[in-house]
């Protein structure tokens, strides 16, 4: 099990909350000011989570992202919420 964590680590697929600083590779989010507030913008490699209590358009924040990792291939939502009317 310790060498799957480690290789896992290694390729940047878990983060390890830590003091120190680990430089990673991001990904513009299309907006300056979230790309500011997430330090560099979406990690290139791994999950993002959006969690809202109410669902108020947030998904519009991941829209130029999407297009962008669209165009090189699959994306994938795990259990999104269903909303009904």
């Amino acid at each position: 099990m310790y060498e799957l964590i480690e290789h896992l680590k290694n390729k940047q697929l878990i983060w390890q909350g830590s003091r120190t600083h680990v430089e990673q590779d991001f990904q513009p989010t299309g907006f300056a000011l979230l790309d500011e507030k997430l330090q560099g913008g979406f990690p290139k490699h791994g999950v993002i989570e959006l969690q809202s209590s109410s669902g108020i358009g947030e998904l519009r924040l991941l829209t130029p992202h999407l297009r962008r990792s669209l165009a090189k291939g699959l994306v994938v939502f795990i259990h999104p919420q269903a909303t009904y009317a």
